[in-house]
């Protein structure tokens, strides 16, 4: 397997560079966040190329994979270049360090660090191709997880889901600031104001246990800014995956935002968003499968009994 950086990775490096730029306005960054809770698990980097190359992707997969699930890529279908990681091994001769000082091993003849061979494993990127399951025909895919996402669109079961993965207590009060809710880095603690709709309540609960996993005690010297900006996302990416209303969304701001920052910012705000989301919506994949299942149960044993829910 070829690890090495060619001139087709730089191409498509070139290409997230710029497109970060390109979907910084209000509507473009909803379609990236969009993109980005369809396809949780990947890299920013990759939702990016996605986005650009087929925005109305839903469910993207290798050929061979394609063709282990019963599909076939249709005749003529352009493949939707992504990133793969490629790891590799080589060997590198460091100094010997002693187990007890940390400090390298003198030899006592020569008074030079003694050396030893090391296998060292490195990591590069290649250039593969994806196809969306729009460019493919064959069997029905399992249902399983469209049938998670279905069942999960009351709000009220995503609302159960974050408090029960919360390590952060979470607290229902009157605010008479007029905010809908705040995360406390001194107390760890996040208060949700009393009494609002389900939808506007998972939204805000998201938003605030987002700050609690990126902006807690240690991570103060992020500007307000950027951990409004990070926050709203994630909450945009994990509300949009669990069919809670995400329409009155804005981001209007985002351009301002980011002017003052150079890619280099963006990139790190983009992947720690990336990487938060796809942590929150794990863990609470895992409870409203646990949810589903039981709910699946309790129906098979009315229905045993010849009962109607």
């Amino acid at each position: 397997m070829n690890c090495k950086k060619g001139d087709k990775v730089k191409e498509l490096l070139d290409v997230i560079e710029k497109g970060i730029l390109q979907v910084m306005d209000s509507e473009k960054y909803k379609e990236y966040l969009k993109v980005q809770s369809m396809f949780h698990n990947y890299s920013s980097n990759n939702t990016l190329l996605i986005l650009l190359q087929k925005p109305t992707a839903t469910a993207v997969a290798g050929y061979k994979t394609w063709q282990n699930l019963g599909r076939q890529v249709q005749k003529g279908e352009k493949g939707i270049e992504i990133l793969a990681p490629c790891r590799y091994k080589y060997k590198k001769e460091i100094e010997k360090i002693d187990p007890i000082t940390q400090k390298p091993i003198i030899d006592s003849k020569t008074g030079e660090p003694i050396k030893e061979v090391r296998t060292i494993e490195g990591l590069s990127f290649r250039k593969v191709s994806v196809f969306d399951i729009s460019q493919t025909e064959g069997k029905e895919l399992p249902s399983l997880a469209k049938e998670i996402q279905t069942n999960s669109k009351n709000s009220e079961m995503v609302i159960k889901a974050i408090k029960e993965i919360s390590e952060v207590p979470i607290l229902f009060e009157d605010i008479e600031d007029g905010s809908k809710g705040y995360f406390s880095p001194i107390e760890n603690r996040i208060v949700i104001k009393k009494d609002m709709s389900y939808d506007q309540t998972a939204k805000t609960l998201i938003h605030e246990y987002t700050h609690s996993q990126l902006h807690g005690k240690d991570n103060f010297n992020i500007d307000r800014a950027t951990a409004e900006v990070q926050a709203e996302s994630v909450a945009f990416i994990v509300s949009n995956r669990y069919g809670i209303d995400t329409s009155e969304y804005s981001f209007s701001y985002l351009a301002s935002w980011s002017s003052d920052k150079d890619l280099k910012e963006l990139k790190k705000s983009f992947d720690a968003i990336q990487k938060t989301a796809n942590k929150i919506i794990d863990k609470m994949d895992k409870v409203l499968e646990k949810e589903l299942q039981l709910q699946i149960d309790v129906k098979e044993e009315v229905e045993e009994w010849g009962m109607e829910l």
